[in-house]
């Protein structure tokens, strides 16, 4: 804070622009919240199916594996049936993490936004103080 007064001895230019980056900078940050809270709930929305479903994956793995179970335990791993549902397993446990991380990817970029224009707004601060 002891800076802005500063560079306000400085230059008069200051106490022009620094409240005016401070309006800009209070607009980005209420839409930055909106958008990063509704993407956050997103992210939180579409990790739940991948925790549900490895939880009653586990949860149904005796069972599953008690009915699909071959004669020989040497002809467990070329039973069809069994390769079959642990690729369909697989399968749908990607297309849950896949949604999850496109989430996530998102919430990183609305991050990154928001960074980029704090800091266009710290730069154009100082090239205000600097060039007046």
């Amino acid at each position: 804070m002891y800076d802005i007064y500063v560079a306000a001895l400085n230059s008069l230019w200051v106490l022009i622009i620094v409240p005016v980056m401070f309006v800009i900078v209070y607009f980005l940050l209420k839409k930055y919240a909106k958008v990063c809270k509704d993407l956050s709930r997103l992210q939180s929305v579409n990790g739940s199916p991948v925790l549900s479903h490895l939880a009653e994956t586990l949860n149904g793995a005796s069972t599953i594996r008690a009915f699909t179970q071959p004669a020989a335990p040497d002809e467990q791993q070329d039973n069809p049936s069994t390769v079959k549902k642990v690729q369909l397993f697989i399968n749908k446990n990607y297309g849950y993490l896949n949604q999850k991380m496109n989430m996530a990817f998102w919430l990183e970029a609305c991050e990154r936004w928001f960074s980029i224009r704090t800091l266009f707004a710290s730069i154009m601060i100082f090239v205000f103080t600097s060039l007046f």
